[in-house]
């Protein structure tokens, strides 16, 4: 972040969560990172950029994911990496109700989003998917601006 900062950027695009909702393990009862310390972590973030820059920060929530095409995924199902909509859609939710700017990617990409845009692991995009989310970025931004 203090390259960012050291920059001084008149505008920041921020999408950040995904890890947050994360699960480790067969069994899970808690994501990695309780959502009220994502809504801590992003408050300083959002307290911490307003103090030290002056750019316009366009908020993005995280996407959600293929929960079936994760939990199937050999490279993350050996490791006990799960994701869960739900989880997703709350850190989605404070990012989105923060303020009410942002780009809602986790309702546009659609939940799951379309298989062509996600990759065998059901998490990251294929390039398609990164194409979509650009042009929901630039729908959003445009709205926003």
């Amino acid at each position: 972040m203090g390259e960012v900062i050291g920059q001084q950027p008149d505008l920041i695009f921020i999408l950040l969560g995904t890890n947050d909702a994360r699960t480790q393990g067969p069994d899970p009862t808690k994501t990695l990172v309780h959502h009220e310390e994502t809504m801590r972590n992003i408050t300083e973030l959002r307290q911490r950029l307003s103090r030290e820059t002056k750019a316009r920060c366009i908020w993005i929530t995280p996407p959600a994911v293929d929960e079936q095409q994760v939990a199937g995924h050999w490279g993350l199902a050996r490791f006990g990496v799960g994701f869960r909509n739900q989880n997703l859609a709350r850190v989605a939710g404070i990012v989105r109700d923060f303020d009410g700017q942002a780009i809602d990617a986790f309702s546009h990409l659609g939940t799951p989003p379309r298989c062509e845009f996600l990759m065998g692991d059901g998490l990251h995009l294929t390039m398609a998917g990164q194409k979509q989310l650009a042009l929901e970025v630039i729908k959003g931004w445009s709205i926003l601006a």
